[in-house]
């Protein structure tokens, strides 16, 4: 459908069929019928991460010797500057492409958080008004049921845009396996949580070893503790790997406990079923299909960016959804599957509103120089224009630098 629209300073005033808005005397732009899109949500991000690929030197094969190279560059390299530097380095990447809102997950160990959420918080207020900041913690479950568990809780709850997170392996084990009492932890983090009002986002069986699975545990404890809709898990990777029973039981779950799912398809290709010198067997994706079957809210996201769990990326939500097309077999869906990247995402976050055109609204979104979904599939549309609260940017994306080092 051909529309045409009306912009006045940072508001989209109207919206109507081809012809219909009278633009005589206006300052006016024949766009020739190309794509218009709300701006852009990326809802599972690790931007106190990002950038530091040029500095960590090869990469090994593994979930731990990611998760060890990054240990090894905070402990040598983040200061204030450096997080200051490379977090906003990466709001930036993603605000040139059209993102208007992002969620990020913190590493929040102990002796680490304060500094990284003090940096959150100055970055929040700095793009208020630009891209809408949300922040959640990242660490093993078993923190929350220690006392720095506690500490780090009252940490989220006050700072504005904070959420309680996790990641569901212990402390002591080097990779993810089987939590035998995953119950208790849970109800530790979701107790904490609850008493202090904070939403939680998980990250759930990030492994495609069929025997690691604790989705339904997830679920029960959200009915447990009654947090309907407060709860997103990310990843749910194993879940492909289980028998078609089970996932259409534990799914149910999930859509009776109004558990939201992100899909981080790039980062999961990437580390799942990875072995130098051998070729990736399995796909590491998580069941995209049966969890949109179930009405289950479902969003595509970013994940990590240029550092030792994805080496890659720019914070570019269309181009994870051009990938996803493939990854996902999405082509038979491909109109019901935008809603992945803003009304699913702004759903999660509670900021539906920035995740549409609508008469009245803000004035923020993207001009794709494509006709047809299938071209916007088939180019990357580096060219986009994007318009954000009215006034279209033009600085474009940021410069790389050699090193983060400061």
């Amino acid at each position: 459908m051909l529309v045409d629209l009306r912009i006045e300073g940072d508001k989209l005033v109207a919206i109507a069929p081809a012809g219909k808005i009278d633009s005589s005397g206006d300052s006016s732009l024949d766009l020739q019928g190309f794509h218009l899109w709300p701006s852009l949500i990326d809802v599972h991000t690790h931007i106190d991460k990002s950038q530091v690929i040029s500095r960590i030197g090869p990469l090994g094969a593994s979930f731990a010797n990611a998760r060890e190279a990054i240990n090894a560059d905070r402990k040598k390299y983040w200061n204030r500057d450096d997080i200051l530097a490379r977090m906003d380095f990466s709001i930036r990447s993603a605000f040139a492409h059209g993102v208007c809102a992002l969620r990020t997950h913190i590493d929040s160990y102990e002796g680490q958080a304060e500094l990284s959420w003090e940096v959150f918080a100055e970055l929040r207020k700095i793009w208020n008004g630009r891209v809408t900041l949300q922040a959640t913690s990242s660490v093993p479950i078993d923190v929350y049921s220690t006392p720095y568990g506690r500490k780090l809780a009252d940490l989220a709850a006050a700072t504005e845009g904070g959420l309680l997170g996790g990641v569901l392996r212990r402390s002591t084990d080097h990779n993810y396996i089987f939590i035998e009492n995953i119950d208790e932890l849970l109800d530790a983090q979701f107790i904490l949580a609850k008493d202090r009002n904070l939403s939680i986002d998980l990250h759930v069986d990030e492994t495609v070893a069929s025997d690691i699975f604790h989705l339904e545990q997830v679920a029960n404890a959200v009915i447990r503790h009654k947090m309907h809709g407060r709860v997103v898990c990310g990843h749910c990777c194993s879940l492909a790997v289980q028998p078609e029973d089970k996932v259409e039981s534990v799914l149910a779950l999930c859509a009776e406990a109004g558990i939201a799912i992100v899909a981080l398809p790039l980062a999961n290709l990437y580390l799942q079923d990875r072995q130098i010198g051998r070729t990736p067997r399995l796909r590491g994706v998580t069941a995209l299909h049966e969890i949109r079957a179930k009405k289950i809210p479902v969003a595509l996201a970013s994940d990590n960016v240029r550092d030792s769990f994805y080496p890659f990326g720019d914070y570019d939500p269309l181009e994870t959804f051009r990938q996803s097309v493939a990854i996902y077999h999405l082509d038979q869906s491909l109109g019901e599957s935008l809603g992945m990247l803003g009304p699913m995402p702004a759903q999660m976050m509670g900021i539906a509103p920035q995740a549409s055109l609508s008469a009245g609204g803000q004035a923020s979104l993207i001009v794709l120089r494509a006709h047809s979904l299938n071209e916007i599939v088939c180019r990357p549309q580096i060219d986009r224009i994007v318009i954000m609260n009215g006034q279209e940017i033009r600085d474009g994306q940021p410069e790389f630098t050699a090193s983060f080092n400061f």
